[in-house]
């Protein structure tokens, strides 16, 4: 094999074949033939990886397939590339569900079956010469087409065929496939300042709509956009352009990690791909922003609360003495935290620092946003740590206030019932049932599970046994029994659709 090209000859490639139209497959073959490299780290190239994101793409794998997560590092995923070491058939199963492909397409052994029409005509398209139009260097054959021409009479049919119909899944493809073209056109020497604008709008997007988003629909979107910047990423830019564009990744990677555990899917090495992002920009308040979402989902899905104790403290020391909605953020994540652990003192030096912080920051701040902090969230966090140490009068002022302001549906309901328990510790149980009952009943059938469930059973736990034949306790005590098992036939048919 002859030597191996710059990466930046596959870059050219992925970017040209992308805009073409041609396949994952079809790439990496042509990055394998051109470039003189093997075919396991064509594949990468073609989808524009690097060998650290191969590592952690694996690695979660490995965690879903295997059930536990190897230590794994980029040196091996090299050697196995360069043909100093093959992978074992546990590690290869792993790398053709990560590439979507077979053995004998990575280069490990060979396809014998018979050959079909179909896999003849794409062993056609692939095996183009050096000198096909989407290759380093490639010209038109005189006298034949254009892959352009081809490509606008393909689009100009399906306009004819669907024209007044349904838009078409194949009309959907070649308008995407026009549009790709248009921006490699476009875009084929630098990133251009119209482009970053454009992202940093997408991403402005997403700080409202996130809000509201069902978690599925959010993560598809967030991906889609994600792996539209890697490429937008892979051309020049100036210094202050490439910071802005990772700004926009950690964004979408933070979107991405919150989507995640929201469905139910582990989303920390999400938060570490944020965080690496956001390292690139030295935004401040960035870092602490993607710090305390990684504190909050620590606190919402079970992992160690003192892990939430540190990053709520890194964020805030990130954040520095500027204010921001970050570093609000990242102070009440803190007392949450150290209100579950028992600290008092902590905890309510925490909320006293979350508001000194937010009475400092404009209205900019303060929308309901995900990149900001709407007030609402800032008196959620802290009604819930004053109910965890027992401050209940301080507890019940905050939800007070927090009852007068707009705040979404589930984060209103999990108020609500923070206001049930503390009823009951102050001995009205039937008064805190209702309560609870209520806050249940005005969320959505699909919402009536996850995080507002288990606070509602945490409730009902705190009744005393002589006051379990209250009838408000009774019917609580069903409804419950009801949710849990409708949520126990949910988890069975898949993942939740909501989480806070």
């Amino acid at each position: 094999m002859a030597e191996p090209h710059k990466p930046s000859c596959a870059q050219t490639i992925r970017q040209r074949g992308v805009a073409s139209g041609r396949s994952d497959w079809q790439i990496a073959q042509a990055i394998h033939n051109h470039c003189s490299v093997s075919m396991l780290r064509a594949h990468r190239l073609a989808r524009g990886l690097t060998l650290e994101q191969v590592v952690v793409e694996l690695r979660s794998l490995c965690r879903a397939v295997w059930g536990t997560e190897p230590r794994l590092a980029h040196q091996r995923i090299s050697q196995w590339e360069n043909g100093s070491d093959i992978p074992s058939p546990r590690y290869l199963d792993v790398l053709c569900r990560l590439y979507r492909t077979r053995p004998d397409r990575l280069g490990f052994g060979h396809d014998y079956s018979d050959a079909t029409a179909a896999d003849t005509a794409e062993a056609a398209a692939v095996a183009s010469p050096p000198t096909a139009t989407w290759l380093p260097g490639g010209r038109g054959n005189d006298g034949q087409d254009s892959e352009d021409d081809v490509e606008r009479r393909r689009l100009l049919r399906l306009l004819s065929v669907y024209s007044g119909s349904a838009v078409s899944a194949p009309l959907l493809e070649a308008l995407r496939k026009t549009r790709l073209q248009t921006d490699v056109l476009l875009e084929t020497q630098s990133v251009s300042a119209a482009t970053v604008d454009n992202w940093e709008s997408i991403a402005n997007n997403y700080g409202y709509i996130a809000l509201t988003s069902p978690p599925f629909t959010l993560l598809a979107q967030t991906m889609c956009h994600l792996n539209e910047l890697q490429r937008t990423l892979s051309q020049r830019q100036p210094l202050d352009f490439q910071k802005r564009l990772y700004r926009v990744m950690a964004q979408l990677a933070g979107l991405i990690a919150i989507a995640s555990n929201s469905v139910g899917q582990e989303g920390q090495e999400w938060f570490h791909t944020a965080r690496l992002a956001a390292d690139e920009t030295g935004d401040r308040a960035l870092r602490a922003w993607v710090l305390a979402y990684e504190a909050m989902s620590n606190l919402w899905y079970g992992r160690p609360v003192i892990r939430a104790v540190e990053l709520s403290r890194m964020a805030q020391a990130i954040a520095g003495t500027t204010p921001s909605a970050a570093g609000a953020l990242a102070a009440a994540m803190e007392a949450r935290a150290q209100a579950r652990l028992g600290r008092r003192q902590e905890a309510q030096a925490a909320v006293r620092r979350s508001d000194g912080i937010f009475d400092r920051l404009g209205s900019e701040d303060t929308t309901p946003n995900i990149f900001g902090l709407s007030e609402h969230l800032l008196r959620m966090c802290q009604e819930n740590a004053l109910m965890f140490i027992g401050d209940t009068p301080a507890a019940l002022s905050v939800q007070q206030r927090s009852f007068e302001i707009p705040g979404d549906v589930i984060d209103v309901a999990l108020v609500k019932i923070d206001r049930s328990i503390c009823y009951i510790r102050s001995g009205e149980p039937e008064h805190g049932c209702r309560l609870a009952g209520q806050a249940l009943d005005e969320l959505r059938p699909e919402s009536r599970r996850g995080i507002p469930l288990m606070r509602a059973r945490q409730a009902i736990s705190m009744i005393h046994n002589s006051d379990r034949f209250l009838s408000p306790v009774k019917d609580l005590h069903e409804m419950l029994r009801d949710l849990q098992a409708a949520q126990s036939q949910a988890t069975a048919d898949g993942p939740p659709s909501n989480a806070p």
